[in-house]
């Protein structure tokens, strides 16, 4: 979705919009909105998602400084990177993981 964020390790793409946070009706992101258009259109229920990747050091060093910048914001780094976050910990984690396992074995 977004190959210029990847590259310079940024959340946003290259007009300055988050496309992970981007998938809502008119959005101005053209990928997400295209995603969101094509499950419309389709007439598809939207049951969950599921965030696999890990939050790493980069969101610390990298991103949240970079997303101050540009906002014109002073950056603190007050949190620390959580490790080994588990699905079934989430909220409603529980569950999904038992629905995923059920399809998995159909």
């Amino acid at each position: 979705m977004n190959p210029w964020g990847y590259e310079c390790i940024q959340r946003w793409d290259c007009t300055g919009i988050d496309p992970n946070r981007s998938f809502y009706e008119n959005s101005p992101c053209e990928p997400s909105a295209a995603v969101y258009n094509l499950v419309k259109k389709l007439g598809l229920k939207w049951l969950q998602h599921t965030d696999l990747h890990e939050t790493t050091n980069s969101d610390y060093f990298e991103f949240m400084p970079a997303l101050a910048s540009r906002d014109g914001m002073q950056f603190e780094n007050t949190g620390s990177v959580p490790v080994n976050v588990k699905l079934e910990d989430a909220p409603g984690g529980a569950k999904a993981l038992e629905m995923f396992n059920k399809v998995d074995t159909e």
